[in-house]
């Protein structure tokens, strides 16, 4: 009989741990639970809050832009340009712009001043340029 008593109490005290530990574990669980939705309503706050600063930021940048391209094209309707006229050179008369080409090797002789290079090409090679003089100054500097 007291084997019997013993495992019976052992068994009352094995459920009422095990009980005890799954209130436990259901406690935590819910407390979990309730702080992920608080802190994900406090991120969607803050993620509205954030969109909405950026919502009026791009407000006042479409205002800005309209406020300056409508004046802007405004003044292109209300004033067109006219129509250029062909220079016309006589036995005296010389062209507005001419250029050497010793002077000048990106420019040809020609009046309508048509480059070897363009302009996007001289800019990008000034950048590349740029860039690898950055890099030889820091590592000369970092060698230093």
């Amino acid at each position: 009989e007291t084997y019997w008593a013993i495992r019976a109490i052992r068994s009352e005290t094995l459920l009422a741990a095990r009980t005890t530990h799954h209130g436990e574990i259901s406690t935590l669980l819910t407390e979990a639970e309730t702080r992920k939705v608080r802190d994900i309503a406090q991120l969607k706050r803050e993620h509205d809050a954030r969109h909405a600063k950026l919502e009026t930021a791009i407000i006042v940048l479409a205002v800005s832009f309209a406020g300056l391209a409508l004046p802007l094209i405004y003044l292109l309707m209300r004033h067109p340009p006219r129509p250029k006229e062909k220079p016309r050179f006589g036995w005296l008369s010389s062209p507005h712009h001419f250029t050497i080409p010793i002077f000048s090797p990106f420019t040809s002789v020609v009046e309508t001043e048509a480059s070897f290079l363009g302009a996007r090409s001289i800019m990008l090679l000034i950048l590349v340029i740029g860039a690898v003089a950055y890099g030889l100054l820091r590592r000369w500097l970092k060698l230093r």
